[in-house]
């Protein structure tokens, strides 16, 4: 009976009702100096195929996971790729136009200062840098 109902715990993780798939995302805050940090996994992923914005009180990581066995036959496929996107709500006002992002070893980390003061609600993109 077991075995009849295993595949059901290999489902992806995260179905979006449009297609694609939803990378998992940490939020912490980090107090001196204040900033909220997110964390993405996106392992796989070509940094150039990632959008990063916030607007309305919320992070937006946005992208493309590209298949590497483009032209193979495919025997097994667990690796889920596509379009992804996560939208994370955000506790605080935050500065996104000096927000920094970095890339390192499929983790996508996002730095996001608290606003020392309100700020207008405003779409911002944020440039990400990859790390050595």
């Amino acid at each position: 009976m077991n075995d009849v109902y295993s595949h059901l715990w290999k489902l992806p993780r995260s179905i979006d009702s449009r297609g694609g798939f939803r990378p998992a995302i940490d939020l912490y805050r980090r107090e001196d100096p204040p900033a909220l940090i997110a964390v993405a996994e996106l392992p796989g992923v070509d940094p150039g195929d990632v959008e990063i914005a916030v607007a309305d009180g919320r992070l937006l990581i946005a992208g493309h996971r590209r298949r590497y066995a483009a032209g193979q036959r495919v025997l097994q496929l667990e690796i889920e790729h596509g379009e992804f996107r996560a939208e994370v709500e955000l506790p605080e006002d935050v500065d996104a136009s000096s927000a920094a992002a970095q890339f390192d070893r499929g983790l996508l980390t996002i730095a996001l200062p608290v606003a020392q003061r309100a700020v207008l609600r405003r779409t911002v993109t944020i440039t990400m840098t990859r790390s050595s």
